[in-house]
């Protein structure tokens, strides 16, 4: 709980992000895990048909370690 009082020093995002995970209950936790899986199961039926997958990446320098 300690942890939890000084969130206020953390960044929006970050504190964001956590406060989001807290608000998560077992059942969208479990969800998301079958979501997870189903996808894993997709990727790798894919590779087995090629190698490897290029993507085009984000054109933008990383953001400042202090906004996560």
């Amino acid at each position: 709980m300690e942890r939890l009082e000084r969130i206020g020093e953390l960044g929006d995002n970050l504190a964001g992000n956590i406060r989001a995970g807290l608000s998560l209950t077992v059942s969208d936790i479990a969800r998301a895990e079958r979501k997870r899986a189903e996808i894993w199961h997709r990727w790798r039926a894919l590779f087995e048909s090629y190698d490897l997958i290029l993507t085009p990446t984000a054109p933008v320098p990383p953001f400042p370690v202090e906004r996560n």
